[in-house]
């Protein structure tokens, strides 16, 4: 039977339907020894992690079993009589004919987090807005306005994830292009300057670490973000100033803590952001489609 279940996975891997992995690296094997350390989950295509399996196996029962990368001396196996489960042990433990050493026998832990981490990349567009504090001058006067520019734009970019059980973490970066509403932070007085712009260009790149985590649904994630924002825009100067006005800050990189919730279906992603720049009074916002690939 296990040598039908062998031709199985690599006629299964013809037709697109197995890992070519398994079907190259797997072999049929006789457990020897039942009683040693066992990790247990469902098999493939089904949900759930690693946990302790507290039985011994039958002693002289066959499986398919592989190396895994990480220790060679780790093996993940099936067992025919128990087809929705998939085990993970020492080889020097199950399938030693003498009786195996501490050493053997040992704990599989670092291997089977190894195996429990699932690595994954988003490509996504982000649709963002925030708001800006900025100031204008006029250098002969030195009289001086506070300005608040709220930005509407797009970032493209990229997330690298790294998901254990239940928590996930990752690194993200998108190249930012934005256009800017400014205006007076409050309603001018007489003397007082007054500047208003439409659609300024605004530049810039974003980079966040994040941790999410995953409740009993595998397709949703809450997490929090730090985002780094390195802005430029050269924001316009009115053509009716007179005596050297300049509005700023040009350069400015923005700081920031961002709550996001993400739903998953299939490889597509879809998430909302909300957070705040340099201070909660600065919000920022963002709506983010994507899709996923290992």
């Amino acid at each position: 039977m296990v040598l039908i279940r062998r031709w199985a996975a690599i006629a299964g891997v013809v037709l697109g339907l197995t890992p070519l992995a398994w079907a190259q690296k797997s072999e049929s094997l006789k457990i020897q020894n039942p009683s040693c350390p066992l990790r247990v989950r469902p098999s493939s295509g089904q949900k759930g992690g690693w946990k302790p399996f507290n039985r011994s196996l039958q002693k002289g029962a066959e499986v398919l079993a592989r190396p895994s990368a990480r220790d060679p001396d780790v093996v993940v196996f099936e067992i025919e009589s128990m087809p929705k489960l998939e085990f993970v042990g020492r080889r020097s433990c199950l399938f030693a004919q003498s009786r195996p050493s501490a050493t053997s026998s040992g704990s599989v832990t670092g291997v089977v987090r190894d195996l429990n981490t699932k690595r994954s990349w988003i490509l996504f567009l982000d649709a963002t807005s925030w708001q800006e504090k900025l100031s204008i001058k006029e250098s002969q006067s030195n009289r001086t306005a506070e300005l608040r520019s709220t930005q509407v734009g797009f970032c493209p970019g990229l997330q690298w994830m790294s998901q254990a059980t239940r928590w996930e973490r990752g690194w993200g970066l998108c190249g930012l292009y934005a256009k800017a509403q400014i205006a007076n932070a409050s309603q001018p007085q007489d003397g007082e300057l007054d500047y208003d712009a439409k659609n300024a260009d605004v530049f810039g790149l974003k980079v966040y670490p994040s941790i999410y985590f995953r409740p009993r649904s595998e397709q949703v994630a809450i997490g929090f973000l730090i985002p780094v924002l390195f802005r430029f825009a050269p924001w316009p100067v009115p053509a009716s100033a007179q005596g050297g006005v300049s509005v700023g800050p040009r350069w400015s990189v923005l700081a920031g803590l961002e709550l996001e919730g993400r739903f998953e279906r299939g490889i597509f992603v879809f998430s909302q952001k909300v957070g705040f720049y340099n201070r909660p009074r600065s919000l920022n916002w963002s709506i983010q489609a994507g899709f996923k690939f290992d």
